[in-house]
């Protein structure tokens, strides 16, 4: 007849199970927390990427305070905004414009918001990643994206090689690939 308790054996075996378990399921945490502030950067991309459209579509900047625009009728506005849009200033920052010209030189861009990924999302390592640096993806007043700008925004967390693309039709519907 055996005694009440647990020998040392069944200790040991339980404690190398657990052990096991808890080496085996903490990566993987890591792995899904990182990926989860990957979708939501990529998330408060997308509301912003529509927020600029209906901005470009629906209404013209009067003021700006604390980074958020507030917005006028068409008739009340003294200063016309043609076209609105993103300006990737590096690999980490994203800003928000409206623009009274559609020159290129950005002679009347006003910047409405800026995002740094880097800063907002720290553990993830995101980075913007662009051909080229000072890339603008602009929409017309209709909300359709010009010709002439890219497409797509690649996220990429540096920790786990991770990316997700938005990618913005000529219509200037994002959609996330």
């Amino acid at each position: 007849m055996h005694g009440r308790g647990v020998t040392l054996l069944e200790v040991v075996v339980v404690v190398a199970i657990v052990s096991l378990l808890t080496a085996v399921a903490l990566p993987n945490f890591f792995m899904l927390s990182r990926n989860r502030e990957l979708r939501s950067a990529v998330r408060t991309l997308l509301v912003e990427i529509q927020r600029i459209r209906t901005f470009s579509a629906n209404a013209k900047l009067d003021n700006i305070q604390q980074g958020t625009p507030s917005f006028v009728s068409l008739e009340q506005e003294n200063q016309t905004y043609v076209e609105s849009g993103l300006l990737i200033t590096n690999n980490y920052t994203i800003q928000f414009f409206a623009d009274t010209d559609t020159n290129p030189n950005n002679s009347g861009l006003r910047v409405i918001k800026t995002i740094n990924f880097k800063e907002r999302f720290p553990s993830s390592q995101l980075r913007i990643d662009v051909p080229t640096q000072g890339q603008q993806i602009r929409f017309r007043r209709n909300s359709t994206r010009t010709a002439n700008s890219p497409g797509t925004i690649r996220l990429t967390s540096a920790v786990t090689g991770k990316s997700l693309e938005i990618s913005i039709s000529l219509a200037g519907l994002p959609r996330v690939r």
